[in-house]
């Protein structure tokens, strides 16, 4: 659920359609990509979905705290050229949302994983003047 929330985030934030976003064709015998991808694999999945650069990460943490009442989310990612299989750009961000209540936990980790979402592009394109 997370990857769908920053996928729509990364989607409205930028705003256009170059964020190609399939369910990746893994190479024959492999099970499909999970986490920070290497550089072999970035190569391989690169060639068969016949795409420039993927955007790939994992969630390093998450919890929800009922004091002080908030969730929060550690997220890390990368942006991989396939070519050489290159990290373009790489970046750890936390979001942070409120939660006073069980449940709120959802809609909290929804929120939280937006702001990471932002952090990560203001990051990766600059932020809005």
């Amino acid at each position: 659920p997370v990857s769908a929330v920053f996928r729509n985030a990364l989607n409205q934030a930028i705003g256009k359609e170059w964020v190609y976003q399939p369910e990746l064709e893994s190479p024959a015998n492999q099970p499909p990509p999970v986490g920070l991808l290497g550089i072999g694999q970035a190569q391989a999945l690169g060639r068969l979905n016949r795409v420039d650069a993927l955007l790939c990460g994992q969630i390093l943490a998450y919890q929800w705290q009922p004091v002080p009442g908030r969730v929060w989310i550690s997220v890390s990612l990368r942006l991989l050229e396939c070519a050489h299989g290159t990290i373009l750009w790489s970046h750890h961000a936390t979001g942070v949302a409120p939660a006073p209540t069980e449940a709120e936990v959802s809609s909290a980790y929804d929120a939280a994983i937006k702001l990471a979402a932002k952090e990560f592009f203001d990051d990766l394109v600059g932020s809005p003047s």
